[in-house]
């Protein structure tokens, strides 16, 4: 399977997550993840003056739906 990248939603035009669980900023630079403690991951978004840290379980969900396995 190839890797695919779909822009987060309120996040469009800034950062895109890829169906293997990575996510890029608008200069194509890998954002780093911070890991929970819990076996989860979030990354910290930053746009148009909004910040807000999202786990990487939910954007998955969100965003690829078809995807049930993603190793972190």
């Amino acid at each position: 399977m190839s890797e695919v990248w779909r822009p987060i939603p309120g996040h469009e035009g800034y950062y895109w997550l890829s169906n293997y669980g990575r996510v890029k900023n608008k200069d194509g630079k890998q954002i780093a993840r911070v890991d929970c403690g819990n076996g989860n991951f979030k990354v910290k978004l930053q746009s148009c003056g909004q910040r807000e840290e999202r786990y990487m379980s939910t954007l998955m969900a969100e965003i690829f739906p078809e995807v049930t396995d993603v190793q972190e």
